[in-house]
């Protein structure tokens, strides 16, 4: 199935009337044609709706947000799921508004972490921010998600921090996340005593992306109760964020933010005693800077802080 932009209005000529084409049997489809009907149907329906918004909006927020619908059409189908792969939680260093490789229909998932904090209203507050008609705001993709994020009290460098560090584990950040795989790791280590530290680990991270390590220790580590991070990571202006997840064995997790100074560095402290059995580590580069109308991202932008280094070290502390 496909809808297409049909005619501009003469007013508003990025607002436009479309029209679908659908399957008429879905022969030889594998959920089958009832069930691929639907969730096509809702698909490429939304599409309409974004035309009437703006036809010319980034085309990855069009791909995700209408693959997010599927859910609230028809959440039992679940074909929306096979796209799994391609997001940010099987590739969390590929960024959000990737369109191409599969990314732009994977990441429905972040619409999906959106809504489950603000309600199902939220996309349609963030396409009333992208709407291109006469006297609307015409916000290009990101901008419009920051700017309601911003009318919520929190950010997009916020939230994007929260929504990559809660793919390690999607059973508690999604309503259906215990069938969806967790994020890889970027790297694994076991802390012992002979091995008390782990020298800094450099990685590269795009905008709107990110990076996972996990730290567990050994059973002959004794006497050991914290766990000291450290962090060097671009400066404020291209927006890093740092997210620690403490697990115990009784299954509790707390979560703590690393804060940053201007320049990047941030250091600090959390439990690593026996009850502890693993803490993780989320690097995140949550630019959402661009040179606009010079590239493919949003706003047909140019990100201006991707390859952004970043360097993680953690030692056990008695």
């Amino acid at each position: 199935g496909y809808c297409v932009p049909e005619r501009t209005l003469a007013a508003e000529p990025r607002r436009a009337t479309g029209y679908c084409v659908l399957e008429n049997d879905f022969v030889g489809f594998a959920l089958g044609p009832q069930q691929s009907l639907e969730v096509t149907a809702a698909h490429e329906f939304f599409h309409t709706i974004q035309f009437r918004y703006d036809y010319l909006e980034d085309p990855w927020i069009k791909e995700a947000t209408a693959t997010w619908v599927e859910e609230r059409f028809a959440n039992d189908i679940n074909d929306n799921r096979s796209y799994l792969r391609y997001s940010q939680l099987r590739k969390p260093r590929t960024p959000l508004d990737t369109f191409g490789g599969g990314a732009q229909y994977g990441n429905w998932l972040f619409f999906e972490r959106l809504t489950k904090k603000y309600g199902v209203g939220a996309v349609r507050a963030i396409w009333n921010r992208l709407d291109a008609g006469s006297g609307s705001p015409d916000r290009y993709s990101i901008d419009g998600i920051a700017r309601y994020l911003d009318a919520q009290g929190s950010s997009l460098p916020a939230f994007y921090a929260t929504f990559a560090s809660g793919n390690l584990t999607p059973g508690r950040a999604y309503p259906e996340g215990a069938a969806y795989p967790p994020s890889p790791l970027r790297d694994s280590f076991r802390l012992k005593p002979r091995r008390m530290s782990v020298r800094p680990q450099q990685v590269r991270l795009d905008h709107l992306s990110s990076a996972s390590y996990r730290f567990q220790r050994a059973a002959s580590l004794r006497g050991v109760s914290r766990l000291r991070i450290d962090i060097d990571a671009p400066n404020r202006a291209a927006d890093p964020r740092a997210i620690a997840h403490v697990h115990f064995k009784s299954g509790k997790t707390t979560k703590k933010s690393i804060r940053l100074n201007k320049s990047g560095a941030g250091r600090t402290r959390v439990k690593f005693t026996g009850k502890v059995t693993k803490v993780t580590v989320t690097l995140v580069n949550a630019s959402t800077r661009y040179s606009c109308e010079q590239g493919k991202f949003s706003c047909s932008g140019r990100p201006l802080d991707d390859s952004a280094r970043f360097l993680l070290g953690v030692t056990a502390l008695r």
